[in-house]
């Protein structure tokens, strides 16, 4: 369908369907298209509308007068909690540029679960916060062998996201 931008360009609408599991999110350039799409699918298939979307795969959205933001301050709260650094003392950069990791050190090693487990957290986190993507790749490195001076790392990328929960994109 051919439909004519606030420019008088010709544009084609777009209708953009993700689908995980039993979840599905519509969306698209066209009201009456989406809705038109969706009625369709619910005549076919046991379906409900919820409406606008908030949450999904836990990540939220909020809808404003600028746009749509996208975050994911609850599950950030959920890892702060999990790995006891909710009352932790927040700093003001994910990586801290003085200390050089290295596989080949002399620290004691840390339980590797553990390590797996935070990191493995902080990836997910990185869908909505690319600020500490740089310090997650560089701490996904030492998943074989983790010791202390990478757990403390880990860690400082949870103390700079206790700091910073209210980002969003």
């Amino acid at each position: 369908m051919k439909c004519v931008n606030e420019h008088g360009r010709n544009t084609t609408n777009k209708l953009i369907v993700c689908l995980y599991v039993d979840g599905m999110i519509v969306t698209g350039n066209n009201d009456a298209e989406t809705k038109d799409f969706m009625k369709n699918m619910m005549n076919k298939f046991e379906m409900s509308d919820l409406g606008n979307l908030t949450y999904f795969l836990g990540i939220e959205f909020e809808m404003n007068s600028q746009g749509i933001l996208i975050h994911q301050r609850k599950y950030s709260q959920d890892v702060l909690k999990r790995f006891n650094m909710l009352n932790c003392k927040p700093i003001s950069t994910p990586v801290d540029t003085r200390v050089k990791l290295s596989l080949e050190n002399d620290e004691k090693e840390v339980n590797p679960t553990l390590f797996k487990q935070i990191v493995g957290s902080l990836r997910f986190l990185c869908h909505t916060r690319p600020d500490i993507a740089y310090g997650v790749g560089l701490i996904s490195r030492y998943m074989v062998k983790p010791t202390t001076s990478h757990l403390v790392a880990a860690k400082n990328i949870l103390r700079y996201v206790k700091g910073t929960n209210s980002y969003a994109i």
